[in-house]
């Protein structure tokens, strides 16, 4: 048996190369259990193998054989566990008790009728003849419920090393047996545990991809862009919202840095905060540092350029060697267009209180000045005289509509506080259109220049506003598109529902307008036009259009024209505002309850009404006019709103429960800014200044 040696020395060789193969997987590219059960398994077979050199000199050695079988107990058990774990679970009983079967029938029938030598082999058999039909089977049944590639054929394998095993205390002590056994039991341990080796790399790989999928998903899911950058420029990934910022499609070439670093241009704002022009991309190569978030202008082929926060880190591998830059793309046009607005509306609402202030005083002047004006008209006896107080008066009446267009600066008004009705939009461009033609047709054409005016009108479009605030601010749009169109163009107007929304469009072919300008075009007094503009048009009409809960937006481009898209609620959306009732004249003598804390302005009110032939009474405080409503003949209240202590809101309510149905007009400069359910108890409001009937 000089054979059994050499035997011996090569399967012990070729056991630990297995072994040392399955750590080294189990250590390089996965921790599963399974793989070091198996490189275990592979490893206690090398002493079973010395031990069994040994006993082939002394085969009486007692303590030898009962190591070589534990050693083959470890194999054996390091082998099942390996493949339990390896199929997620346990095996069904059903293919336990098929599998023990046999063993049971060979240890019952094998000591009855096999040799001295196949009695001492035959606990080995069973043992290692077991677990390799039990792994078999559990790799069939993975097969069944995974579906992974090459379990049938270690499956197979298996089966044929288990069945090898049980053949050996039958013919183990032939020579020739013998011989071709250990060829065929080596052969069949490399082929299963290279087999092993491919499953378990399979698996380690199935695990990457799944990872990579589950990368690739959540770098998807995200809504900035992300792009990686290799060392040599070139992309390693990128994302969906990077393709689309960047323009490309799924299957385009991926941006290289360079590319990426050329459409990002610097704001020319932001310029000279910059301590260097560089991408942050190039700057994260160079030190290795992260770079703060920074605004750039996107630049897109056939694109609007877009603002983009950027912002670059360093990718490292296991031995800290920088991998690349990865880079991230926020886009925050949007945010900026918030920015914008809010601003916009923050500087016209600073702007309209303090247009509010100046004309609530600037209309308490006027009222003593156009009421002292009409009194001293009809006490004049000279023509002279009553022709310069007319031109005094005259000139008082002109700024009471300076002071009305100063408060339409005043956006914080309430919806309720304006007398709205429903307006339909095409009636209403058809009218401005009517209106604005003097300037469009007749006055062009004797300037020898040509406008086309067209309309695209949905009849039936009807919203809540004030008709003749947004007529003007529809004209005021249109003298501003007649104006880029100095040579003649054509002016379009759009009218149509849009996702629930009125919207008119007006759009005209003009000069159109660079970036820079299109952000100021509703700031206040901002204009374009030098000293023959105000630069307020399209601020009160920014201003008109969001107290309607509207939007207006503007597209324009140099040489593009220019569309302005104004964006309304439905008349159906909201709730109905009634109108403020107007002061109609008394046509007979009143007693009249005169309310006003200022002396100069309650003797005009009064000497005023005395002169329509009224009875005036004066209160010089709101705690006096409480006292003359108890038990008195007063016909009416006429009494200013802003006063200290009890004040005009009181005045009214008192005047409700003592004396119901009592008329009461409240005089205020902030008339606009009060709403009708305010007024619910009066049965007038009254703007100053008061002017005198005819």
């Amino acid at each position: 048996m000089d054979f059994l040696k050499p035997a011996l020395i090569f399967t012990a060789l070729a056991c630990l190369v297995l072994s040392g193969s399955f750590l080294y997987v189990w250590i390089a590219y996965t921790r599963r259990r399974y793989a070091l059960c198996w490189g275990l398994s592979w490893l206690a077979a090398v002493p079973h193998l010395a031990c069994s050199w040994v006993l082939i000199s002394a085969p009486e050695l007692h303590v030898v054989q009962a190591l070589d079988q534990v050693l083959l107990v470890a194999n054996a058990a390091l082998m099942v566990c390996g493949c339990l774990d390896f199929v997620h679970g346990r095996i069904p009983t059903r293919t336990v008790v098929l599998v023990a079967l046999p063993f049971l029938t060979w240890g019952v029938l094998a000591p009855l009728y096999a040799t001295e030598f196949s009695r001492a082999q035959l606990p080995n058999a069973v043992l290692l003849g077991g677990s390799y039909l039990f792994t078999a089977m559990s790799f069939l049944h993975l097969r069944r419920t995974r579906r992974t590639r090459g379990s049938l054929v270690i499956a197979i394998l298996f089966a044929l090393a288990g069945l090898h095993e049980f053949d050996y205390p039958l013919f183990g002590n032939l020579a020739w047996a013998t011989a071709i056994g250990y060829t065929l039991a080596s052969v069949l341990a490399t082929l299963i545990a290279l087999s092993l080796l491919i499953l378990i790399l399979e698996e380690a790989r199935a695990d990457v991809e799944e990872e990579r999928a589950r990368l690739r998903g959540i770098l998807d899911a995200l809504p900035v862009g992300v792009v990686m950058f290799r060392r040599d420029g070139s992309a390693a990934l990128d994302n969906a919202m990077s393709r689309t910022m960047l323009g490309n499609t799924a299957t385009a070439t991926p941006t290289t840095l360079q590319d990426l670093a050329g459409r990002l241009l610097v704001p020319a704002e932001a310029m000279h905060r910059r301590a260097s022009h560089d991408s942050p991309m190039a700057r994260t190569f160079a030190t290795g540092e992260v770079c703060v978030p920074e605004e750039f202008a996107l630049c897109n082929p056939d694109a609007i350029p877009r603002a983009v926060l950027v912002n670059a880190g360093p990718v490292h591998d296991a031995r800290a060697q920088l991998l690349g830059v990865v880079t991230v793309l926020q886009d925050v046009e949007e945010w900026k267009h918030i920015e914008r607005q809010m601003v916009r509306s923050q500087r016209l609402q600073s702007l309209g209180t303090l247009a509010a202030g100046v004309a609530h005083n600037f209309n308490n002047a006027l009222t003593l000045m156009l009421g002292h004006a009409q009194l001293a008209r009809h006490a004049a006896d000279l023509p002279s005289m009553r022709s310069r107080v007319e031109s005094i008066s005259q000139i008082a009446s002109d700024s009471v509509g300076i002071v009305g267009r100063i408060q339409s600066l005043a956006r914080s008004r309430p919806a309720g506080a304006r007398a709205e009705s429903v307006v339909e939009l095409a009636a209403l461009v058809r009218d401005v259109v009517e209106l604005t033609r003097p300037r469009w047709l007749e006055g062009a054409k004797a300037e020898g220049v040509h406008y086309e005016v067209r309309t695209e009108l949905v009849d039936g479009v009807e919203i809540r506003a004030q008709a003749a605030e947004l007529r003007e601010s529809v004209l005021n749009l249109v003298i501003n598109a007649l104006d880029a169109m100095p040579r003649g163009g054509r002016l379009t107007f759009e009218v149509g529902i849009d996702a629930g929304h009125a919207v008119l469009r007006l759009t005209d072919d003009g000069e159109g307008m660079p970036a820079e300008v299109r952000e100021r075009v509703f700031d206040p007094f901002f204009t374009t036009k030098g000293a023959r503009g105000t630069g307020l048009g399209l601020s009160l009409v920014f201003g008109v259009v969001e107290r309607l809960g509207g939007e207006i937006a503007v597209e324009s481009a140099p040489g593009s024209g220019t569309t302005f898209t104004l964006r309304f609620p439905l008349a159906g959306s909201g709730s109905a505002h009634s109108a403020m009732p107007e002061v109609r004249a008394a046509s007979v003598a009143r007693h009249v309850l005169v309310v006003e804390d200022d002396p100069v302005l309650r003797n005009l009110t009064v000497e005023m009404l005395e002169q329509q032939g009224h009875r005036a009474t004066p209160a010089a405080s709101g705690q006096a006019a409480l006292r003359m409503l108890e038990g008195s003949d007063i016909d009416l209240v006429f009494t200013d709103l802003s006063m200290p202590g009890v004040t005009g809101w009181d005045v009214v309510s008192h005047a409700a429960r003592v004396r119901p149905g009592i008329p009461v007009v409240l005089v205020t400069g902030w008339g606009q800014l009060i709403s009708p359910t305010e007024c619910a108890a009066a049965v007038e409001r009254s703007a100053a200044p008061i002017q005198r009937a005819a």
